[in-house]
């Protein structure tokens, strides 16, 4: 009885034949997370090689608010402002510990990852903190207020240009609560900064 309670635990020929052809091994045709991990970053390190011998830069020139810090930072933990014109005032670059803050017609931008454009002494500085959409809209640089009442459509037209230009290259923070505009809109005939 002993005898034949063996050959029944014996594996059959034909069981013991398959396994000497696979070597002993069962191949896996499934892909587990780290094969597609490795095969992202394959292929991301191919474009960054291909993009840098095309353009000189990693990204194909782009040089947009995706790769800032700041922006993933924002996206991550930040959360949307609702600020006063003179809470927004706070954010012109006086105070290096907040951002730079820029509104056109009620919409902030943060526009701290370029300072020397938009911080103290920058071209732009005086932009900093303050709606500016009047400015943008006319071209006339010393009209920092959003008082568009008087605008013509081709200036709409370029202030809407501008709001896609700031759109391109710094993100949306927030919007500026606005008091209510009273008398008349600034004269043009002190416009600084257009040629007339």
């Amino acid at each position: 009885m002993a005898l034949k309670q063996r050959r029944g635990t014996r594996p059959d020929d034909a069981a013991v034949s398959e396994e000497q052809e696979t070597g002993g091994c069962e191949e896996s045709t499934s892909i587990s997370v780290l094969d597609i991990l490795r095969m992202v970053l394959g292929i991301l390190l191919l474009n960054m090689m291909v993009s840098w011998w095309m353009t000189g830069s990693l990204t194909y020139g782009y040089k947009g608010k995706l790769l800032q810090r700041h922006f993933w930072y924002y996206q991550l933990f930040g959360s949307r402002v609702s600020i006063t014109e003179d809470e927004l005032l706070q954010f012109n670059g006086s105070d290096a510990s907040k951002p730079l803050y820029i509104a056109i017609n009620g919409t902030v931008w943060d526009v701290s990852s370029n300072p020397r454009s938009f911080g103290a002494g920058g071209s732009y500085g005086s932009f900093a903190g303050k709606d500016v959409a009047r400015a943008l809209a006319t071209n006339c640089l010393n009209h920092l207020t959003h008082d568009i009442r008087d605008i013509k459509s081709d200036e709409l037209r370029r202030l809407r240009g501008w709001i896609e230009w700031f759109d391109d290259k710094y993100f949306r923070v927030g919007e500026v609560i606005h008091g209510q505009l009273n008398g008349i809109p600034p004269s043009r005939e002190h416009c600084a900064g257009r040629s007339r």
